[in-house]
């Protein structure tokens, strides 16, 4: 009985909620679900997975304190250790924990079940597949659609505002892709219109912020080019083909197809996107 522990933001959970997924889909009766907080219901319920899901922290509307120090104060950061460590102590012994790291965090979490935790040695994703390989759990296999690349959206905004793309950067992908008669919008929300004014307008789509709404908007496109952030790993969870545009080179945190296929490149190297585009043929 597996439980994969993840207390973390949106993206983080979908690379859980990605390996769960394969896991049952090769191993069908295997028990394994992922002990999260209720801050990720409104996502789960967009993917349809509460069932895979053991949710902790009924109050929880973000991130864990614990997980969101610099939004937190001391006594918030105290209390959802104690919570996460409650909780987790009243789950079965007979679960086996799985952390995708062991900080100090999570040695704080730590009660008496048995654990284990990624390597964080090249990717995460790749990590999960070696830590699952140990444990005769064999998922290795790497299939990736490739799709007929006619229609495009560019997903500019993160969580983390440094991360997202800058609008040059977004002007110099639209001037790409037109050039290869790839049919390209940009998806923002409603409140930031006005941040992307000298975009044409029949290129953009301004939507209400939603992650039902966004499932249903990327689901239309052959592919996706995202900041380093939560969409991008929502892409390699539903089997789209996904570019990421980042700020700094991390690769460990780059979803799978990304890292295999040379799918990033930095702000300043947005050509790069050409030669993904002709590997993807």
């Amino acid at each position: 009985m597996i439980r994969i522990i993840n207390f973390k933001a949106y993206g983080d959970f979908l690379i859980a909620l990605y390996f769960l997924k394969k896991i049952k889909s090769k191993y069908i009766n295997f028990d394994i679900k992922i002990v999260c907080g209720s801050h990720i219901k409104a996502l789960a319920q967009a993917l349809d997975v509460e069932d895979d899901l053991i949710y902790v922290g009924d109050k929880w509307q973000d991130v864990p304190a614990i997980y969101n120090i610099k939004k937190n104060i001391n006594f918030n950061i105290l209390s959802s250790i104690f919570e996460i460590r409650n909780s987790l102590k009243n789950l079965p012994l007979s679960n086996i924990f799985l952390f995708d790291k062991m900080g100090l965090r999570e040695k704080l979490s730590i009660t008496a079940h048995k654990y284990i935790y990624l390597d964080n040695k090249i990717n995460i994703y790749i990590d999960y597949i070696n830590k699952l390989k140990s444990m005769d759990i064999d998922i290795s296999d790497f299939i990736y659609k490739k799709n007929n690349l006619t229609n495009a959206i560019i997903i500019p905004n993160a969580r983390d505002k440094a991360r997202e793309i800058p609008l040059h950067v977004i002007l110099e992908f639209i001037n790409i892709l037109e050039d290869k008669n790839i049919n390209v919008k940009v998806l923002i929300n409603k409140i930031d219109t006005h941040k992307y004014a000298v975009i044409k307008e029949e290129l953009l789509i301004s939507y209400e912020q939603s992650f039902k709404n966004l499932l249903s908007i990327v689901k239309k496109f052959d592919f996706c080019i995202t900041a380093d952030s939560m969409p991008s790993h929502l892409c390699e969870y539903l089997n789209i083909p996904v570019f990421v545009s980042t700020p700094a080179p991390k690769e460990y945190w780059l979803p799978l197809s990304c890292y295999k296929l040379n799918g990033w490149a930095n702000f300043s190297s947005s050509n790069e996107i050409t030669t993904w585009i002709d590997g993807m043929k």
